[in-house]
């Protein structure tokens, strides 16, 4: 009797087990099935068009949009691989920009479609929202017994903002709140593609030097074309009779399509040209490039500054001999720091920013109040010890050598010097000694704004002056936008390359 209930009870969970295991292979053979019978629609490609040097846009269409599509490129010797993926709307016809695309290289694409019934809602356990980048991340948990090939973050009116293969997926909000959904697709779930696909090749557009000037004694500044799509340019440089070209600059982005020789001979004949290209990641593709040149040819490279007839402004009682010092030490300054081609507005700011690094005040010295004292006599460290009229006289000089028209002004009491410009027509203050090189404050300003600031700076002084007795003055500020572009401009940057070390941090304030 016993062993007749062991055997029925070996029976049972033999029995039992075979049933599990049926049961577990029929699930798992349906969703199989599932993942491979489902009738999905191939895409049909459309076309490849290049943008631009850095851009391909790939077209596809389809007759039933559902799901997810899914794009694949290749290129020569490679195989398929996903880049990027586009929700189905209520269009039939879409596109997708890969900006990914190395200059030069041909491009092989195709689309493959994830009905959205395979598609695998996650569950997102934590939003978070993070200010200072303007970052919404996801977190989430990934779907159980599946393989993932990808997970996106889609949002309420069917954008993918984001894709990932791990467990958390961020976005920057910009303009857009919205509240979104994470997606995950399953691998195998995706059906077939077009696999000859479309193809495109992108080719960077040739730059070309169009023009060269003498800005400075032996600096020639050089003019070329934009390439579109270009990231950087490499100039050359070749002379007459030889045909090796040597790299003078390297100009990184399209912002300023110029750059500078600064090493030119009179009466010698030099070519040049330039090379454009695109950086993806660390590979460089370059344009084709003029192999001939663009001349330049100059019988005389020296600039001399303007010589003003009034130097008695650059201090009293000043020697000959120190008057021409003055002159000299201003024909130096220009030729290290300026360019013809600067504006009036670059060239002002320039002295500004070497009159605030060379100079410190000190009332000590006998020479404090003169231009002499602010550009030719320093101390054992380079500097130049002078009060508000060295500031002043200085700032005349350098201006008569430009050319700018300046005035130099003093209020009734003698209590404090200054000087107007006149910049586009109109008449400004500035305050040599009061701006330094990270505080502009005192630069390009009305009289009214000029008042307010000493009668409410840490120093209260009421400052009167004899208006009727100097031009006009602009009723507002010269504007403080157009200060900031000047600085940031690579003309002004280059001195202050030449004036500063890595630790300047640039003005931080303009008005």
């Amino acid at each position: 009797m016993k062993k007749s209930y062991r055997n029925y009870f070996f029976m049972f969970i033999l029995m039992a087990f075979i049933l599990i295991a049926g049961f577990s292979t029929s699930i798992m053979t349906e969703t199989a099935e599932a993942a491979t019978t489902t009738s999905t629609e191939v895409p049909v490609m459309t076309g490849a068009t290049t943008v631009n040097a850095s851009k391909i846009k790939v077209s596809w269409k389809v007759s039933n949009p559902d799901g997810v599509y899914i794009i694949y490129r290749k290129n020569s010797g490679s195989s398929y691989k996903a880049i990027g993926y586009v929700m189905a709307s209520s269009s039939k016809s879409y596109s997708y920009n890969d900006t990914t695309v190395i200059s030069g290289v041909k491009y092989t694409y195709t689309v493959a479609n994830v009905p959205s019934s395979q598609l695998v809602e996650c569950f997102c356990y934590s939003q978070v929202y993070y200010t200072s980048t303007d970052t919404k991340t996801y977190y989430f948990y990934a779907p159980s017994n599946v393989s993932v090939l990808r997970y996106i973050l889609v949002t309420s009116d069917g954008e993918i903002v984001a894709n990932s293969s791990t467990t958390e997926l961020s976005y920057v909000l910009g303009s857009r709140s919205k509240s979104c959904t994470v997606y995950a697709i399953v691998k195998g779930t995706q059906g077939s593609y077009n696999t000859a696909g479309v193809s495109a090749k992108t080719t960077l557009p040739a730059s070309k030097v169009t023009s060269t000037s003498l800005v400075a004694t032996k600096k020639i500044r050089i003019n070329y074309k934009r390439s579109t799509g270009a990231t950087s340019y490499e100039i050359y440089r070749r002379t007459k009779g030889s045909k090796k070209w040597k790299k003078i600059a390297t100009v990184i982005g399209e912002k300023n399509l110029y750059c500078y020789d600064k090493s030119v001979s009179a009466k010698k004949t030099y070519y040049y040209t330039v090379k454009a290209y695109v950086k993806q990641n660390s590979t460089k593709s370059y344009a084709s490039y003029n192999k001939t040149g663009t001349k330049a040819y100059y019988k005389s490279v020296t600039v001399n500054p303007k010589s003003s007839s009034n130097t008695s402004i650059y201090g009293y009682n000043l020697s000959a001999s120190k008057k021409a010092a003055v002159k000299k030490a201003v024909k130096k300054f220009c030729k290290k720091y300026i360019t013809s081609d600067m504006s009036t507005l670059e060239k002002l700011m320039v002295i500004q920013l070497y009159l605030s690094e060379t100079c410190v005040y000190d009332a000590s010295g006998s020479n404090a109040h003169n231009a002499w004292g602010a550009l030719v006599q320093k101390d054992s460290k380079g500097k130049h010890h002078i009060v508000c009229e060295g500031y002043s006289r200085a700032f005349k000089a350098i201006c008569d050598g430009l050319g700018i028209s300046c005035k130099c002004i003093v209020d009734n009491n003698s209590y404090h010097m200054w000087v107007q410009v006149k910049v586009k027509g109109k008449w400004y203050i500035i305050d040599p000694t009061c701006n330094t090189t990270t505080n502009f404050k005192w630069f390009l300003i009305s009289s009214s704004t000029f008042k307010n600031f000493w009668l409410t700076g840490s120093n209260p002084h009421r400052l009167v002056w004899k208006l009727s007795s100097y031009p006009k003055l602009s009723k507002s500020d010269f504007s403080g936008t157009k200060i900031q572009k000047a600085f940031e401009g690579y003309k002004v940057q280059l001195v202050v390359k030449k004036l500063f070390d890595s630790s300047y941090t640039g003005i931080t304030r303009y008005r």
